[in-house]
């Protein structure tokens, strides 16, 4: 190709490709973005309601779990205590806060990898219970006794806090 045709295609906005190059596909790149509005999962899931049957319902459905991350073992520099593992539950950001749950169940829900269930054809789903038995640090991380414990597998997966049982503050 000669210069002459370069700067012909150039001219012609063919010389920048991509999202972002040329005046024109930086406007389009830019409209895109401003369309992307990034919600909270309680307010996508009000928004749903508003459409379905809870509409003009202004309540939210009773909570019965907090979400939670499986984070490692609890460990020293050489040891890991399989038996205990630490957990950060959202919304939790102090020693205090994690105080409220010691004692609640936790349960770590995955899928079987080999049992199918007959009629859907997916893989069943199967739980490992746990018990928060005291917290970790000082930024809400809580220690939860498994049983059978958790695979290494479920490290960074989430976990499901149960908002029960619980007791009485004192």
């Amino acid at each position: 190709m000669s210069s002459a045709e370069q700067k012909k295609d150039a001219s012609k906005g063919k010389g920048k490709g991509g999202p972002k190059g040329g005046r024109k596909g930086r406007e389009q790149y830019i409209r895109k973005r401003q369309k992307l509005n990034f919600k909270t999962q309680t307010e996508s899931r009000r928004e749903a309601r508003s459409k379905g049957p809870w509409k003009g319902v202004f309540r939210d459905p009773v909570k019965l779990y907090l979400r939670g991350v499986m984070m490692g073992y609890r460990r020293s520099r050489l040891n890991q205590h399989f038996n205990r593992s630490l957990i950060k539950i959202e919304d939790v950001k102090s020693k205090e806060d994690a105080k409220y749950y010691l004692g609640h169940k936790v349960l770590y829900i995955y899928r079987a990898v080999s049992k199918k269930d007959p009629r859907t054809g997916k893989s069943v789903l199967r739980v490992i219970p746990g018990k928060i038995t005291s917290t970790h640090g000082n930024n809400g991380t809580v220690r939860v006794r498994f049983s059978p414990n958790l695979p290494t597998r479920a490290f960074g997966k989430r976990v499901r806090v149960m908002m029960w049982p619980h007791r009485a503050p004192n």
